[in-house]
C-alpha cells in the first residue's frame, strides 16, 4: 500500500509540473500569382529569336515549374511560337504547360508576340522560431508551416486539390 501511495503521489507531482499541450493551429497563407513577361514586335526586331532564347535561359527555373502563354497577333508571330513551343518541347517542357493563344489587335497597340511565364508563390507570415523557455506559445509551429509552404514548387496544385481552396470556382 506505501508502494501504491508513493507512486501515485510521484505520478501527480510530475503531471502538475508539465507543460499544457495546446493544439497548434494552421497559418494563413496567400497564393499569389507571379508573371514574368518578354514582349516584341518581330516586324521591327532584327534580334527577337534572341531575345527569346535569353528569356528562356534566364527563366528555365520558372517554366519548369510554372506554365508559359504565348500570345500573337500575327501569322509570322503564330509561326514564330510554334517554333519557341517545340524549342521547350525539346527541352523537357510538358506540352500541358504551353498555351498559345491569337489575340485580334497587337497587344498595347505596340507588340504582336508576347511571352508570359505564370508561377504561383506561397506568401506566409513571419514567425519566430521555437525557443526554450517561451512557454504557451501560441505560434509554436508557426515557424515550421511558413518553411513548408515557402519550399513547395507548386503550392496552387496543393490548394487545387484539396478543400482548402477558398477562391471562386472558374464555373461561376
Amino acid at each position: 500500500m506505501r508502494i501504491f501511495k508513493i507512486l501515485m503521489m510521484s505520478t501527480l507531482l510530475l503531471t502538475a509540473c508539465a507543460d499544457r499541450a495546446e493544439s497548434t493551429r494552421g497559418i494563413h497563407i496567400d497564393i499569389v500569382p507571379t508573371y514574368y513577361t518578354l514582349s516584341l514586335n518581330l516586324n521591327k526586331n532584327k534580334d527577337a529569336q534572341h531575345r527569346l532564347d535569353t528569356f528562356f535561359i534566364e527563366q528555365h527555373e520558372r517554366i519548369l515549374s510554372g506554365q508559359v502563354e504565348i500570345f500573337v497577333a500575327t501569322d509570322t508571330a503564330y509561326n514564330f511560337a510554334l517554333q519557341a513551343e517545340s524549342k521547350l518541347h525539346g527541352q523537357g517542357i510538358d506540352a500541358m504547360t504551353i498555351a498559345i493563344t491569337r489575340v485580334k489587335k497587337p497587344i498595347n497597340q505596340r507588340f504582336d508576340y508576347v511571352v508570359q511565364i505564370s508561377n504561383h508563390q506561397a506568401i506566409v507570415p513571419i514567425c519566430r522560431s521555437a525557443q526554450s523557455g517561451y512557454f504557451f506559445n501560441r505560434d509554436l509551429g508557426c515557424s515550421m508551416d511558413s518553411t513548408r509552404w515557402k519550399s513547395m514548387v507548386r503550392p496552387d496544385a496543393v490548394l487545387n486539390q484539396s478543400d482548402l481552396d477558398s477562391r471562386p470556382s472558374k464555373d461561376s
